[in-house]
């Protein structure tokens, strides 16, 4: 769901229709949704700096946006 300027957003959902993140490239953060970040850790066993990192990078993927690699992470209650 891209927004136009100065609210330069894309919201992504899930199948389900869950928001699973929410990108501002105008404000360059990231906002996952609390749930579904803490799950994946505790599934993954994971370390949260790690698992921020691969949620920068499938942002950056997923919107061909290199940049927000770079972006501040959140986690809110996005649901």
């Amino acid at each position: 769901m891209p927004m136009r300027y100065p609210h330069v957003l894309f919201e992504y959902k899930n199948d389900d229709g869950r928001i699973g993140f929410v990108y501002d490239n105008e404000e360059e953060s990231i906002q996952f949704d609390y749930d579904d970040f803490y799950t994946a850790k505790n599934m993954l066993s994971i370390s949260i700096p790690d698992l921020v990192d691969i949620c920068k990078e499938y942002v950056a993927n997923k919107f061909d946006e290199p940049k927000s690699g770079y972006t501040t992470f959140f986690t809110r209650r996005l649901n």
